[in-house]
């Protein structure tokens, strides 16, 4: 079967070279979403990270309430003080509920389910979520009309906040040897799950692909181990090694686009990418391959099949490394969430039904999750 492959043929150094007139908070580069240059926030906002003690006991306090089991606590810190020293507002973090009367704004995330407490008057809530509403709880009995934002991985919330995100180079790089790339890569496709009952029946996907072709699988969900003491097994080595990564999520929700997938930008592997419908709002078109260009699983192998053989097909999903990288860590977007703590009356709203926006079924969007 010949599957004809839908590589774009728009230039990235053009694109690279309008970042410099392109502001927003988001800008948008190849319909794809990019954080804002840190170079230029850092010369734009630097006169603001002189401020003197004065101005730090003045700044708001937010609260984080109840951060999930997983969430990094250092990581979060450590972004928020960069933000103080980059973004124009500033603003103080703490977790200790014992200071709930003198926070501005308190931060619940949607998982681990909260027991609300009573909310001062002129206080902003804030939900909060990474998960998916596949797997968050579904009673939100006591919920409405005590959220004015929301601070979610969608892009219909008030605060935008990511799995990874594609920041432009500074300086554009050489094209790396492609042939050469592919001569130490002695495997086909890779899987790295263990996470093996899923909403999006992604292992039921993966069993029928199985039939076609050989999967490495590493996981609780696969019979192949990496442990972690073995130093010639870690991931950014397995990503060296395979031509192809699949970056399947747990959920099929909008927007919903992990690490999974900006891990695998991070290297020299083309991601199979089946999640969120709108993937390409989120990273360049021509650096995955999009399960649903096949109509059935053997056209998906047909698609690897071609990719895998021709140096230049292959080469062409690595092209846009020459002007972005991709960083896989949570972007908290801080300068925003404090921007907003700082001027909450220029952003009044409540949500007096936030169970149907989280599920989508009164948004504008469509339904959160299919």
């Amino acid at each position: 079967m010949n599957i004809t492959m839908k590589i774009s043929n728009v230039s990235y150094q053009n694109e690279f070279k309008r970042n410099d007139r392109e502001g927003g908070r988001n800008p948008v580069h190849h319909g794809f979403l990019l954080q804002k240059d840190r170079k230029q926030m850092r010369s734009e906002n630097i006169r603001n990270s002189l401020g003197n003690d004065e101005e730090e006991t003045a700044s708001p306090a937010i609260l984080y309430w109840n951060p999930p089991s997983w969430f990094n606590k250092e990581h979060f810190l450590r972004q928020s003080h960069q933000g103080n020293l980059l973004c124009k507002d500033k603003c103080k973090v703490t977790f200790d509920r014992n200071r709930l009367d003198d926070a501005d704004a308190v931060i619940f995330d949607i998982r681990p389910k909260a027991i609300l407490p009573e909310k001062k008057i002129g206080q902003i809530w804030i939900l909060s979520a990474m998960e998916s509403p596949e797997y968050s709880h579904n009673d939100m009995k006591g919920y409405d009309g005590k959220f004015n934002w929301t601070w979610t991985y969608r892009r219909d919330s008030d605060i935008l906040k990511m799995y990874g995100s594609l920041n432009v180079r500074e300086n554009p790089i050489s094209s790396d040897d492609v042939s050469e790339i592919l001569k130490v890569k002695t495997g086909y496709v890779l899987w790295l799950a263990s996470h093996c009952f899923t909403s999006s029946k992604r292992e039921v996907f993966v069993r029928k692909l199985q039939k076609y072709i050989d999967i490495d699988i590493f996981g609780r969900c696969g019979t192949m181990t990496c442990p972690k003491t073995n130093r010639t097994c870690t991931k950014s080595l397995l990503y060296e090694r395979y031509k192809f990564y699949l970056s399947f999520e747990n959920s099929m929700c909008r927007d919903y686009i992990t690490e999974k997938l900006f891990r695998a930008l991070k290297y020299n592997i083309i991601p199979v990418a089946r999640g969120g419908y709108n993937i390409s709002l989120f990273v360049p078109q021509d650096s995955y391959i999009n399960v649903k260009d096949a109509h059935v699983v053997g056209d998906l192998n047909d698609i690897l099949l071609e990719v895998s053989g021709n140096t230049d097909i292959y080469a062409k999903y690595l092209n846009w490394k020459r002007f972005y990288e991709s960083t896989f860590h949570i972007q908290f977007n801080w300068c925003d969430l404090c921007h907003r703590v700082v001027n909450k009356w220029k952003y009044q709203r409540l949500y007096t039904d936030i169970k149907q926006w989280w599920w989508g079924s009164n948004s504008s969007f469509g339904n959160a999750c299919y």
